[in-house]
C-alpha cells in the first residue's frame, strides 16, 4: 500500500507541475492578419504561432471562428479564424458555444493543455488529469 501511495503521488506531482508550474502554451494568431491566414490550418505540431500564456489569467487556450454573413460596418462577407490565450475557467460541459449577432456567428472552443488549439485538437493534459483522478478513485 505504501509503494502505491508513493506512486500516486509522484504521478500527481508530475502531472500538476506539468499543468501548472510552467506556462501554458496556446497557439496566437489571426487569419484576418496579413501574413497569417495560415491560422485557419494550424497543426498540433506547428511551432509557428506557439506562444507562452504568461500571467495568472490565461489559464485556456481558445479557438473563435467568426462568420461574417453580409456586409456591415464596411465588411464584406468572410470567415476568420482567431487562436489566443484566455482567461475563462475551463467548464468540460461548455467547451464549445456559439453566438450569433447582427451580421455574423461566432464559435468559440475554450481547452486545456499546450497547443490544445490548434486545427487538429489534442488533449494529452485533460487526459493526464482523468488518468490521475481514475488512479486516486482506484487506490483510495
Amino acid at each position: 500500500m505504501y509503494l502505491k501511495n508513493n506512486l500516486l503521488t509522484i504521478f500527481l506531482v508530475i502531472t500538476l507541475m506539468s499543468n501548472s508550474a510552467f506556462c501554458l502554451k496556446c497557439q496566437v494568431c489571426n487569419s484576418a492578419e496579413p501574413g497569417q491566414e495560415d491560422c485557419f490550418t494550424v497543426e498540433p505540431k506547428d511551432t509557428k504561432y506557439l506562444m507562452n500564456c504568461e500571467g495568472p489569467m490565461n489559464v485556456t487556450c481558445r479557438t473563435q471562428e467568426q462568420w461574417v454573413d453580409f456586409e456591415v460596418l464596411k465588411q464584406v462577407p468572410d470567415k476568420r479564424v482567431i487562436r489566443q490565450c484566455a482567461s475563462t475557467e475551463f467548464d468540460p460541459s461548455r467547451a464549445c458555444y456559439y453566438r450569433t449577432g447582427f451580421g455574423g456567428k461566432t464559435s468559440v472552443c475554450n481547452c486545456l493543455g499546450d497547443g490544445c488549439n490548434s486545427a487538429g485538437r489534442t488533449a494529452s493534459a485533460l487526459l493526464m488529469t482523468i488518468g490521475a483522478l481514475l488512479l486516486l478513485k482506484m487506490f483510495h
